[in-house]
């Protein structure tokens, strides 16, 4: 039984030997590589951020102390107040 095993684990070594050595054969190559990108002279305007505040200036939107249940109202005014803040990260 332990030939087998010593048998087993010197045939592992072999082959591993003989894959790593048929990757080095083959230089690494990055996927984006075979693109090919054709600039042009076009010119591109980015469209303006949004305006946005620094800070949102309103309070929670959960009406229990546990902040898991969230009042729909409050909720609405909180997601208008932070839509633009929000937008721009999106960006």
């Amino acid at each position: 039984m332990r030939r087998i095993w010593i048998l087993c684990l010197v045939g592992m070594m072999f082959g591993m030997g003989a894959l790593v050595e048929a990757a080095a054969e083959e230089p690494l190559q990055s996927p984006w590589d075979g693109a090919k990108v054709v600039s042009t002279e076009v010119d591109y305007a980015c469209p303006a951020p949004p305006s946005f505040a620094t800070t949102v200036e309103i309070g929670s939107y959960y009406v229990d102390e546990h902040a898991s249940v969230a009042d729909p109202k409050k909720l609405a005014a909180f997601q208008k107040a932070s839509a633009a803040s929000t937008q721009l990260m999106r960006r």
